[in-house]
Formats: structure tokens, C-alpha cells, sequence
């Protein structure tokens, strides 16, 4: 087998790690230029664990490395985390072949130390990563933690503030481990169990999702694999719980909705879906790119009754007033609850600015509820498992607007949380095994 993933591994990370971009939207490019299977899951799989690993895997460089750890060339740095990464995780690729592949990629920069330096520092792990892995075990806690499964501190520390000591390693474990392949169906063209069957003459295993009624799972395949039925419409990509987070409000055919944040489209679309296409969906976002996206949605979706504008969910609007039967208020917020889709977040987000966010988030959901018609109701949620963007601002909302009430969820929610009783549920992944989110549904009891 080729070894041409590396290559696109090496640019991938560089471009995340250097360059700001997205490893999800990334990986599947990438994986259009590979048309062996096994060479894709690789380019996933090593993408992925890399990214989760990276303090981990720079802090055994830096050991290892008699050159500043500051110093050494940026490609060459991505060549060194993809080798460790894949000679500690990886059981199913000799660690020889490893070293090989590594340094003919080092071999590529005109620098000839360069694959020398590759082939010292791969080879001294094979040696002496025993030994130092039990140095780490001599750290505090919190450095230990940080370094074992590579989470900065101040995300620890920040977890320490809501979570016992007992769950928070498994918080971080649940973090690092890889999420189901999540599918959801467009019912306005195909049913669920249609859709199932038709994968499964193309020999695509799939299973049906727990809890969110139109998801599934799809198993032991990638995008490419399923990238007609996706061009035809017939399912987008969305995680359980940013599906629950749109069926928790029950809407009813012929509704006026409003999703105040809505790129990539996700909730927005899916509740047009709900509605069989009847009714009106007014998506909105601040950004141009992203409200182009959701407008590409909603032609492959072959989607009616949505209007895209550009719109700040936080400014105010006059002619919104009353005017919606439901409101979808899924706020910008810290993502911690996705970390294991987009890896990269544990180092890219401040996790100490949540003040700001905070005001953000009650700001659009004060706007939303005097955007609801009395007896309305509306949606509020993240995927974060911090209490003060979730159920803090859920408090803070009522406390000061006595004319709304949590609506109590339905019964088949009890596996999740039994906050559902109150109106809101806390979904964690070293629990419920989906994505982090917090979802409450709220009703205006009069104007």
C-alpha cells in the first residue's frame, strides 16, 4: 500500500495548526483524493489522534529533542506527531515502517539533517518511551491530566469548578474517543427505514440512533462512501443531539419558525424537514460564507418555505415582535461538548472568556423570546458542558422575565437526564455517549 495519506496527514495538521483551519471540513477534502479505503480510515484516524494527543506528543519531542522545541521546522514538527502519535496508538503499522515512511517524507525538504534529526527522534522513542511515560507519573495532578490526555490546564482546572475528581478523567477519556458517524435523514424525500435499505444494497452498514427519531448511524464507512446519497439530499450529516435539541419542541405542520443562529443549518433545515416542507423557516446568521452555506443546504435538501438573511441575533429587530411560533436559539458558546469532532478546539478556545460569552448568549435569547407570539415556544441550546452558558443562563432568563416557564420534556428524554422533568436536559459524553449539549425548551405564558 501506498503511503499517500501521510502526506495529506502532514498538510492537513499543518493547515490546522498553523493556518486556522478545520480538521472536519479538511479530512473530507482530502479523503476525495484517496480511493483506497484502508489509506482514508488512516488519514481519519491519524488526523484525528494527533490532534487529540498533541501535548502529549510535543511534550515527548521536546524531550527527546537536543534542538529547541521552538526551533524545529513547523512540516517537520507535523512528520514527528504523526510517527509518536502512530508508534504509541497505532498496533496495526510496524513502528519500523513508521520510521521508514516518516523519514522519506523529511527526505522531501532540502535539508538533508532534517530526515536524520526525523529518524534520531523516532527511533529514541521506540527506546525510551517506557521510561518516560513513567516520569509524567511523578507530575501533580493537574499536569498529569494535561499531559496524559492533552488538555490544557485551565480546561482542567475550569472542570475541577463543576465536576467530582472521579469524573473528570473519564470526562476526558469520553473526550478523546471517537464519535459515531451520524446521519440525518431528509424525510420530505425518503423515510429512515427507506434510507437504511437502500445503504444496505451498497453494502453500508447502518443502525437507527437510540433517541433522535430521524438518525443514523452509519457504520464502518466514511463520507465518500455515502457522498451520492448525500449529493441526491436524502441525509446530511448532524450529531443526536443537535437533532433532539430540534425535536424536544414538537413542532406542529404550518408553523412560523425563527433560527436566530443557524449556520450550518443544521437545526434550521431539520425543522423544515419536520414540518414536510409546510409553514416558514427564517434562517439567520452574521456571516455571509455561512448563510451561503446554509443556501447550499437548502438546494441539495430540495428545501421550500426557508428565507436566508444576513443578521447579528444580538441586535434587536422591531418588525420581529411576536411574529414567530417557534424560536431556535442554539448560541455561539465555548463547543467544549464537541471536542471529540473538532479536537483542535481544546487549544484554539479561551476557556477563561466565558463572561463575554455569557452576555452574548442571554442578549439573543432575550431578543428571541420578545420574538415569540404568546403561547409560543422556543429552544435554547449549546454544545458546552459548562453550567454558566447553560442552565445559569437559563435562571438569569426567567429571573428577569417572569412571562416565560420551562416546558417539561417528553418521558423518552428520562434516559438522558432526568432534569427532563424540569424542562432541560445536560448531555455528557462520558455518560450518554453523544455529543455535549445543553437543551432547554421554554414557553411564553403571556405577553
Amino acid at each position: 500500500m501506498k503511503y499517500e495519506y501521510r502526506k495529506y496527514a502532514i498538510e492537513i495538521l499543518y493547515k490546522v495548526n498553523n493556518q486556522k483551519g478545520y480538521s472536519n471540513i479538511l479530512v473530507n477534502e482530502y479523503m476525495e483524493k484517496l480511493r483506497n479505503k484502508q489509506e482514508r480510515n488512516l488519514l481519519n484516524i491519524t488526523v484525528s489522534g494527533v490532534l487529540e494527543n498533541k501535548i502529549y506528543l510535543d511534550w515527548m519531542i521536546n524531550e527527546l529533542s537536543n534542538t529547541k522545541f521552538s526551533k524545529i521546522s513547523k512540516e517537520i514538527l507535523e512528520i514527528l506527531r504523526i510517527g509518536i502519535y502512530q508508534i504509541e496508538f497505532l498496533d496495526n503499522i510496524n513502528p519500523k515502517t513508521i520510521v521508514y515512511e516518516s523519514v522519506e517524507e523529511a527526505k522531501k525538504h532540502k535539508n538533508k539533517y532534517l530526515s536524520k534529526f526525523v529518524n534520531g527522534i523516532l527511533r529514541s522513542y521506540i527506546r525510551k518511551s517506557t521510561e518516560l511515560k513513567k516520569s509524567i507519573e511523578n507530575f501533580n495532578k493537574n499536569k498529569y491530566l494535561s499531559i496524559i490526555y492533552s488538555f490544557p490546564i485551565d480546561f482542567i482546572e475550569r472542570l475541577k469548578k463543576e465536576f467530582n475528581s472521579n469524573d473528570i478523567e473519564n470526562i476526558l477519556i469520553s473526550m478523546n474517543s471517537r464519535p459515531a458517524f451520524t446521519a440525518r435523514i431528509n424525510t420530505t424525500l425518503i423515510s429512515r427505514d427507506e434510507l437504511i435499505e437502500k445503504l444496505n444494497e451498497q453494502n453500508i452498514n447502518s443502525k437507527k440512533t437510540e433517541i433522535a427519531a430521524n438518525g443514523i448511524n452509519i457504520l464502518d464507512s466514511d463520507m465518500s462512501s455515502i457522498k451520492e446519497v448525500y449529493k441526491e439530499g436524502l441525509l446530511s450529516i448532524q450529531g443526536e443531539s443537535s437533532m433532539i435539541a430540534v425535536e424536544v419542541l414538537n413542532i406542529k405542520n404550518n408553523s412560523y419558525i425563527l433560527d436566530l443562529c443557524s449556520a450550518p443549518g443544521g437545526k434550521g433545515l431539520y425543522a423544515t424537514e419536520l414540518m414536510n416542507n409546510t409553514g416558514k423557516v427564517d434562517c439567520r446568521d452574521i456571516y455571509i460564507n455561512k448563510i451561503n452555506t446554509v443556501k447550499e443546504q437548502i438546494e441539495r435538501l430540495k428545501l421550500k418555505n426557508v428565507n436566508t438573511k444576513v443578521e447579528d441575533a444580538t441586535i434587536f429587530k422591531n418588525e420581529y415582535i411576536e411574529k414567530y411560533d417557534y424560536c431556535i436559539v442554539d448560541v455561539p458558546c465555548t463547543n467544549s461538548g464537541i471536542i471529540r469532532r473538532k479536537p483542535e478546539i481544546k487549544y484554539k478556545s479561551d476557556f477563561n472568556q466565558i463572561e463575554t460569552l455569557k452576555e452574548k448568549q442571554l442578549k439573543i435569547l432575550e431578543n428571541a423570546g420578545k420574538y415569540l407570539k404568546v403561547k409560543g415556544e422556543m429552544v435554547y441550546s449549546t454544545c458546552s458542558i459548562f453550567k454558566e452558558e447553560n442552565i445559569e443562563i437559563i435562571e438569569n432568563f426567567l429571573t428577569q422575565n417572569s412571562n416565560f416557564e420551562l416546558v417539561p420534556l417528553d418521558k423518552r428524554y428520562m434516559q438522558i437526564d432526568n432534569n427532563y422533568k424540569k424542562g432541560y436536559l445536560n448531555i455528557y459524553t462520558h455518560v450518554n455517549n453523544l455529543d455535549g449539549f445543553f437543551i432547554a425548551k421554554i414557553r411564553k405564558i403571556k405577553i
